[in-house]
């Protein structure tokens, strides 16, 4: 893990590369410009050859991760392997395999990982998660979010934002269990989207793409004895209004504008000083998870469950172990029944064809020793 001294100490300088072409990353650059403490390298042609920067031309610290979604996946992986503290722009490619190889490493040689998922940080959402985790409204009775994308970041899906908004609604639903989405891609983008949460609550969210110029964003949580609601930006770019009625009171709460750049990057140097520092790599790899199953929900026509099992090496040596498994108990019963068919109609080898199965059950036994070998899980994501 890249260790960083602290900017408010003066001791250093970070230095930061980003990967990618889009007006977002010319924003992270504009915005690293203009930092006292952040030194932004030449990024040449912003992809992931700015890993591999030779030392007389500086090596980063820190990036960046974005362009285009298929090529996020590299980068990623390649950042954890040389210790380079990530932000990576939201989503983080079009799966979650390489997030998967960074949960695998162990604690001390992961690195700093902070994904854009500013829905767990901004003090609009922080501010509504508090007031109904506190009871003020009673027990939640639904939630809603309904959103319009407009023109921005045409590289975030209608899904993939579902995925970065359910990221965030996950301390109001307990963890989420299962997806249902429906929705339509012309001519406009819409999704519709129903996430089950373990606490017995669910969510619902509708996100458009149309051609709106506008930005517009929703959340409102109904309690038992009054609701929540956020009102604000989708991108969450411009200040915004949270009105919290309680029976015939209302309080009305105006969030000013949040530069989401600096939240992200406290984030940052916290993990990197050892600290926790949210969101982080749990929170991607949930993101993603629920995007993904919000395109396999509508695809197929069906609920699509989510099962967060541990990520570890132990955990995927335990699901090939049973998958050889399943092959090798196949082919045991294959050859039983070859030699039974081969004796009985007396065809010479059906004994060595039997005892043949002992060489494979006794090969399957063995590899079990390997599981000694698997690191233990340090949490999902942790």
């Amino acid at each position: 893990m890249v260790m960083l001294r602290s900017p408010e100490t003066g001791a250093g300088v970070m230095r930061w590369r980003v990967l990618g072409q889009g007006e977002e990353e010319a924003g992270w650059r504009d915005w690293l410009r203009a930092c006292e403490h952040e030194e932004l390298l030449d990024d040449r042609d912003g992809n992931a050859s700015g890993l591999e920067a030779p030392l007389l031309d500086g090596t980063p610290e820190a990036v960046v991760v974005g362009g285009a979604l298929e090529s996020r996946n590299e980068p990623i992986r390649r950042g954890a392997e040389l210790g380079v503290a990530l932000i990576v722009l939201h989503p983080a490619g079009l799966d979650p395999d390489a997030l998967y190889q960074v949960a695998v490493l162990p604690r001390d040689q992961a690195p700093a990982l902070v994904p854009e998922l500013p829905w767990l940080t901004d003090p609009g959402w922080v501010l509504v998660r508090e007031r109904v985790e506190r009871g003020e409204v009673g027990e939640t009775v639904s939630i809603q979010f309904q959103a319009e994308l407009g023109r921005r970041r045409p590289e975030v899906s209608a899904a993939a934002y579902a995925g970065g908004v359910g990221s965030a609604l996950v301390p109001l639903l307990g963890s989420v269990e299962a997806v249902t989405a429906t929705g339509t891609d012309e001519p406009i983008e819409r999704r519709i989207v129903q996430l089950r949460g373990s606490n017995g609550g669910d969510a619902e969210l509708r996100i458009t793409r149309g051609l709106a110029a506008t930005t517009e964003a929703r959340l409102e949580v109904v309690g038992e004895r009054g609701s929540v609601v956020w009102v604000g930006d989708a991108w969450l770019t411009s200040p915004a209004t949270v009105r919290i009625q309680r029976g015939q009171q209302t309080e009305v709460i105006e969030i000013g504008e949040v530069d989401r750049r600096a939240a992200l990057l406290a984030s940052l140097k916290a993990q990197c000083q050892g600290q926790e520092g949210r969101p982080g790599l749990r929170e991607a790899i949930l993101a993603m998870e629920i995007g993904e199953a919000v395109e396999r929900s509508r695809a197929r026509g069906r609920t699509f469950e989510l099962h967060q099992d541990e990520i570890s090496e132990l955990g995927s040596f335990k699901a090939v172990m049973t998958s050889l498994g399943c092959g090798v108990i196949l082919m045991v019963l294959t050859l039983f029944v070859l030699a039974q068919i081969m004796r009985a109609l007396e065809i010479p080898g059906s004994a060595i064809v039997a005892w043949s199965t002992l060489p494979l059950l006794a090969g399957y036994a063995l590899l079990q020793l390997l599981r000694w070998a698997a690191r233990p899980s340090r949490g999902r994501g942790d």
